[in-house]
């Protein structure tokens, strides 16, 4: 059952612990205990950084998404990035009306988003 915001610090800490290392399972990737979040500027949706970061020079590339539905039932996709391959560098959240989240989520909320279900374009019929 998500989270409801917003948490204290150390609530928040443990809740973004226990979905990365949740992330980090799922891929093979490393996870630091001891690492720690940086919030970003996204209207209190719940995008972090994870830090501290490996090979910041490199860019970043998306690695998975997950959906989850927040306390209305609006649905908030987070999108999961790396920069080395090995770990996960940020967690990016979109609430999908733009407002603020009102939830976080343990890994059990998790899902695929519908259009990650879609068939690969070489096998949908051309209109």
């Amino acid at each position: 059952m998500t989270h409801a915001l917003p948490l204290g610090a150390s609530d928040l800490l443990e809740a973004r612990k226990v979905l990365v290392a949740c992330i980090c399972e799922l891929h093979g990737f490393d996870f630091n205990p001891a690492s720690k979040f940086v919030s970003f500027d996204d209207g209190e949706m719940g995008s972090f950084r994870v830090l501290p970061e490996t090979d910041v020079g490199l860019p970043e590339r998306i690695v998975d998404e997950f959906e989850y539905s927040d306390r209305d039932e609006m649905g908030i996709l987070i999108t999961v990035y790396t920069r080395d391959g090995r770990s996960v560098s940020g967690l990016d959240f979109w609430r999908y009306d733009f407002q603020a989240a009102g939830s976080f989520p343990e890994p059990a909320d998790l899902r695929k988003p519908d259009i990650m279900h879609l068939p690969p374009v070489s096998t949908r019929a051309n209109k």
